[in-house]
Formats: structure tokens, sequence, C-alpha cells
């Protein structure tokens, strides 16, 4: 990767002012090397090879230079780089630019006025506790054949994805879905002649298995159970939902940061907007995940027969969608332009189920900027089993909330009871779940393991993680926000005030305050 025209202006300026000669036939990689080196501008070594990234370009957080500085040094770049920018929220404002690791040093050489860094990419995980395994090699010598059939009364179950883990293969296993006859076959080892784990999981209307010890046998079938929503699932029940009485969300405003919420005849969404740079704006109800669609319908799922129902369903709920599009999408810009358009559209409460171990100081300062304006944002702790709390978790002024879950809330046979721990109260039946992190950051924890909710094809799936704790606290905050009018005013206090309500209903599990916060919200005098 060498350095892209738009970048040769910059690198010649530069060149001269740090007495590094340039030939008109010079190598522009050799003469930005040898620029980096003589101004010391970094301490490790940088691939020149290294591919284009994404990149914020924007004012400093706090501002150490004259906003008319800064203003002039933004209209430069969108003039030097214009090619490079994916995104500009005009010719003085924050910009997103690709470019190498080589070319972003160059930029923060020539403009050391400016915010510069990279632009970290957040992350969704659908199911915490499916495995991650390394697929295994079959000697074509040495190979048999293994069918899974899966049928949920008696009829094929298509899609369902299936993992098997060999004995003594701890990191090691098989993975494949099942085709529309419900068949998945697998080519595996002679000598697998058992199997520590088969799961079987369908993202919808049905729940997982998880069997062990399995010996081998050419034709292995696995009956699913069918799920059965009629109500308010365990988790809303556990947090005393029939408290809420008729405060149902009417006049709060929650935007939900995530894949995109899609069209279901259990939710309402008032509107949206989508942003992945390249797609419409209006593409905000394409949810190739489903994971929007199911933290939407936690908060605000209506109540009608043979569904589950969320705590406000009269709640104005916005989409934003930031996950999709070729590279996943997910990006902190993405997320601080969703952040920035819920401020400005009104939203009470945003609630943001994904993470990241890297902060982002453009994504702090948005998130700082909405709680200035009394914008209530609740995250998810995140899904590692970490001891640190995933951003935007982890930032100050933000909700972060850790995962629970109850052992009879599921199915002895479901792969839910993978998230059971020795952490909690046994006379309860809560626990913590292993996959949430944990961390001084964490404020709550809130039912996400094996909870049912809307996902896309007018479904509904029993799913785990702190992503789906986090709509619990966001749609309770909805309750007593709308409980509570005066909270309202001054903005800057509401925050304060809302939060201060919470920690009053929460109920101490047993669990230590690193993993359970002040303790799991139970919805009691609002």
């Amino acid at each position: 990767m060498g350095i892209s025209q738009s970048f040769a202006a910059i690198v010649k300026e530069l060149a001269e002012k740090s007495g590094v000669r340039t030939r008109t036939d010079a190598d522009m990689m050799a003469v930005a090397t040898s620029v980096i080196a003589q101004r010391g501008a970094s301490a490790t070594v940088v691939d020149a090879a290294a591919a284009p990234k994404r990149y914020i370009v924007a004012a400093p957080p706090h501002q150490r230079f004259s906003a008319t500085a800064v203003q002039a040094s933004l209209r430069m770049v969108e003039t030097f780089l214009g090619p490079n920018i994916m995104r500009s929220d005009g010719p003085a404002e924050a910009k997103v630019v690709a470019m190498s690791p080589v070319e972003a040093i160059l930029l923060k050489e020539r403009f050391g006025s400016l915010l510069i860094e990279e632009d970290v990419q957040y992350l969704l995980r659908q199911s915490p506790l499916m495995p991650e395994l390394a697929p295994i090699m079959v000697p074509q010598a040495g190979a048999r054949r293994l069918e899974v059939r899966v049928t949920a009364g008696g009829k094929p179950v298509p899609a369902a994805k299936i993992l098997l883990r060999p004995k003594s293969a701890a990191l090691e296993g098989y993975q494949a879905a099942t085709d529309n006859d419900g068949v998945a076959v697998f080519t595996v080892r002679a000598t697998d002649h058992a199997f520590d784990e088969v799961i079987v999981r369908s993202h919808a209307r049905y729940w997982s298995r998880l069997l062990e010890n399995v010996a081998y046998q050419p034709v292995l079938s696995v009956a699913l159970s069918p799920l059965a929503p009629d109500g308010f699932d365990w988790g809303h029940r556990a947090m005393k939902v029939e408290q809420r009485g008729e405060r149902r969300g009417r006049g709060v405003k929650i935007a939900v940061i995530d894949s995109g919420i899609a069209p279901h005849p259990h939710l309402n969404v008032k509107g949206g907007r989508n942003f992945i740079v390249g797609e419409s704006p209006d593409g905000w109800g394409h949810d190739l995940d489903g994971h929007g669609t199911h933290c939407a319908g936690i908060i605000a799922a209506v109540e009608k027969a043979h569904g589950s129902w969320g705590w406000v369903p009269d709640v104005e709920l916005y989409a934003l969608r930031i996950f999709g599009g070729a590279d996943g999408g997910g990006h902190a810009s993405d997320i601080a332009a969703a952040v920035n358009w819920a401020v400005a559209n009104g939203c009470d409460i945003i609630n943001m189920s994904f993470g990241a171990k890297t902060p982002s100081s453009f994504l702090r300062t948005a998130i700082e900027k909405a709680a200035d304006k009394g914008v209530l944002c609740v995250a998810a702790a995140g899904n590692q089993g970490s001891d640190q709390v995933n951003y935007p978790a982890a930032f100050d002024h933000v909700i972060g909330v850790s995962a629970v879950g109850r052992r009879d809330a599921y199915p002895e046979g479901s792969l839910h009871r993978a998230a059971e721990s020795s952490l909690g109260r046994p006379d309860t039946g809560y626990y913590f779940a292993t996959f949430s992190n944990w961390g001084s950051a964490v404020d709550f924890c809130a039912p996400g393991v094996a909870i049912t909710s809307t996902v896309p094809e007018d479904a509904f799936g029993a799913w785990d993680g702190t992503s789906m704790a986090a709509p619990h606290v966001a749609g309770m905050a909805a309750v007593v926000l709308q409980a509570n009018p005066s909270y309202r005013d001054p903005p800057d206090r509401r925050i304060e005030r809302i939060r201060t309500h919470l920690c009053e209903l929460a109920v101490d599990l047993g669990i230590s305050p690193d993993r359970q916060g002040a303790g799991l919200l139970e919805l009691r005098s609002v």
C-alpha cells in the first residue's frame, strides 16, 4: 500500500519543513517514512504496507486551540483529502477518512490541532453461549459421515445451527446448519467416537438443545420444543413490570442504536435512520441480524396474544441502524452520529446493546453532550466473561448493565443452562451469567438469559446476553420518567434523578457489587 495521491501535497509540504529532500520521481512512501523518522512522529514501527482503515478527523474533545483555527484545518482536510472522505458533517465539521496508518501519522503531523483517531468498530454477539471453535481438518482416509436431523412436533426445522465438539477437542469442532429438510451432514474423523457437546440452536420459534456425552452414530435425531410466548417474559415479571399500571411509556421517546428494527406485527416503530455509509438513510428497518428487533421487543412489544410483551408499548420507538453493510458497520463515528440524531430529535433514552474494549474519545464526547441535554444512555456490559466492562457502558454518564439468569426460566436440556454459575443466592434461583462482563462500571444487573422477544419474520426467539439485559433497564427508566415528569427539568439534572430513583428500586441478589451493581431492579413505587 503506497501513499494515495490525495496525500502527495501533504508529504511534500512536511518534507520541505523537515529538511527531507524530494525529487520529482521520488517514491512518496519512502519520503513519508523519512519524514516520520525525521520528525520523531511515531515511536512504534508502522507497517508501510498496511491497508487503509477508517479514521475520525474532528475537533478535539477539549479545545486547546481557537475554534477558528480548528475549523480552518477541517476545511483544508476536506480540500486535500476529498476522494478519501467517506462521510463529512460539513466542510468545517467532523469527517470519516479512509487512510493507511502511515497517512494518519502524516495527517496528525500536518494538522496538530485536530483529533485524528481510528474509527473503533463495535461488535454484536447474538449468542454468547455458542462456543467459538476452530474447524477440524478431517483426513480423507479417516473420515465418516454423521447426519443430524432436527425436528419440532414431527416437522423439520430448517436453518438451525449445529455444533459438535468431540471429546479431547476443547477449542475445535464441527459446525453446520440444517437444510430445508431439517438435515445437516457432517464429515467427522473415524476417531471421533463420542462428543462432549452437541448444540442445536434455532434463532427463533424453538428452545435450543444441549446434549452432552453423545456417542457417535450415523444418524442423530434431535427434537426441539416450541417457544410459547403469551404475555410478559420471565425477565419482565422478575422486575415486577405489572407494577407500572397505566404508565406504558406515553410521552417518552426511546432510540435503539443497533442493527435496525425489522417490521413486526408486535412492534410499532415511529421512525429512524440508517447511518451505514453508502446505504440509504431510510434503511433503518433492514435488520439482517435480528439483534435490534429483539432489543426493541423487550422495550416496547405491544400486548397481543401469542407474543412476548414489552415494558412500554406506548413509547415512541426509533430505530437507529449502525450494524450491517460490507464490513459489518458499528463504527464509533456511526454510533456518535446516531447519538447526535437521537438528541436532535428529542429522544429521552438511548439503548446501546453492543460494545468494544477500546474507547473512542469522539464517541465519548457525543455521549457527554447527550448527557448535558438530559438524554439517558443505557449500555450492555459485554459478553466475554471478563472483568473489564466494554465501552460505551464503561463511559461516565452511561448506565452499564450486566446479566443475570434464573434457573426456572428455561427447559433443563436447553443451551441456556450453560450460563449458570455459582454466584448468587440459591434460595432465589438467580445467578450471575457466566458470559457477563463485570467491573466498577456496572450500575445494575438485569435478566439476560433465555429472554424471549421479537425477531424478524414475525417470530419470537429466546436469546442470551447483556444485550438483552440493557433494554430491560431502558424500559424501566421510561416508566420512571413518565411517572415523574418533574424529573425532566432542568435537563442537566434529569439523568441524576432517574439514576437515583432506579437505585432506590434495586434489590441485592447476594452477588458482589462489581457484578450486580446496585442490584436487580424491581418496580415498586414510581
